[in-house]
């Protein structure tokens, strides 16, 4: 391999890394460790899995891309992406590694600049998934007894609100 080939091999690569950190689908698995607490590696290998793509087959295009991406991430994550990020992510790629073959390197370093650029920010994402006995258990209702919503008698009496017994019962009171 020449130079300007093992060049134009370490920018792709660096370009699939930083395309795969840009998806949001794939972060958000990241952070929340939906691959557990190996999460971060498994994205890393993602990298490579994809980049392994262009050097197995002469017949690479965005659907292909795309397939390998979507079966990663149930596969890895347990997340079915059903949205269309897979495949905007995949058509990057794609763009990515026509300019590469050219030594056209500007979306990968754009993209290296914005992740140094957000390198100093911490992330934070929060995101609620119910598994499906949870969302049951939900629409069911719950054996657990509520908690109790309000404080004793005296503290009820010593505010302007109505006094609600542990029952959730609203007592009458006297106007005096």
């Amino acid at each position: 391999m020449s130079s300007t080939e093992n060049k134009q091999q370490a920018r792709f690569e660096l370009g699939v890394a930083m395309a795969l950190r840009e998806w949001d689908v794939l972060t958000t698995a990241v952070v929340n460790q939906w691959g557990g607490s190996e999460s971060a590696d498994k994205r890393d290998w993602m990298a490579g899995a994809v980049v392994d793509l262009f050097f197995e087959s002469s017949e690479i295009d965005a659907e292909l891309v795309e397939a390998r991406l979507l079966q990663v991430m149930e596969d890895e994550f347990d997340v079915v992406v059903e949205d269309e990020s897979a495949y905007e992510v995949s058509k990057l790629i794609m763009d990515m590694y026509s300019g590469v073959q050219s030594s056209d390197f500007s979306t990968v370093d754009r993209l290296y600049q914005k992740f140094l650029d957000r390198e100093g920010c911490e992330l934070k994402v929060d995101v609620k998934v119910q598994e499906d006995a949870e969302i049951d258990e939900e629409l069911s209702g719950s054996d657990e007894e509520a908690p109790a919503l309000v404080g004793s008698q005296n503290e009820q009496q010593q505010s302007t609100g109505p006094i609600v017994d542990e029952d959730g019962f609203t007592l009458v009171q006297s106007r005096k």
